[in-house]
């Protein structure tokens, strides 16, 4: 068996960590991932992913006493169509507001677009929203059967 594979009622499971950089900065980190193999039935019948009471308890977030707000932010949003199509663009204000055209920022980073346009809709974007307290945001993709990143990942599969 290889290390890190749980095989159990003949599904195979994957548990990772990665960390990501990008020259060299930490970026992105993930811990506990898990991923497996299921049938067409499984997925249809399944629950997506099931947390534990505990697991989705609100506990108060931690921000340094000197975490500085780069704008001020209001209560819950959705973006329109056009304000998605802004931050493409990484243009920031058109997006968010003129608050945003105020912040020192160069070359500000958008949503990604082209193949890696993973994200349709922002739906949620609550700052004081989360589980810590500390934001959260929700969007939506529009997923299709032959999108490149499910052909390309399940390249095998009929």
């Amino acid at each position: 068996m290889i290390p890190g594979l749980y095989d159990g009622r003949d599904k195979a499971f994957f548990f990772f960590n990665y960390d990501s950089t990008v020259n060299g900065q930490p970026l992105l980190s993930m811990r506990k991932g898990c991923a497996g193999f299921f049938t067409s039935e499984e997925l249809a019948a399944g629950k997506g992913v099931v947390f534990k009471p505990e697991e989705l308890a609100p506990k108060q977030g931690k921000k340094p006493a000197d975490w500085p707000a780069l704008v001020e932010t209001g209560g819950k949003e959705s973006y329109s169509d056009e304000q998605v199509r802004a931050l493409r663009r990484g243009n920031l204000a058109a997006c968010f507001g003129p608050a945003f055209a105020r912040l020192p920022l160069r070359e500000p980073v958008g949503l990604p677009s082209g193949k890696m346009e993973l994200v349709d809709r922002i739906v949620e974007l609550d700052p004081r929203g989360g589980r810590w307290g500390l934001g959260v945001i929700k969007g939506e993709a529009d997923i299709r059967p032959d999108d490149w990143h499910l052909t390309c990942h399940f390249s095998d599969d009929n």
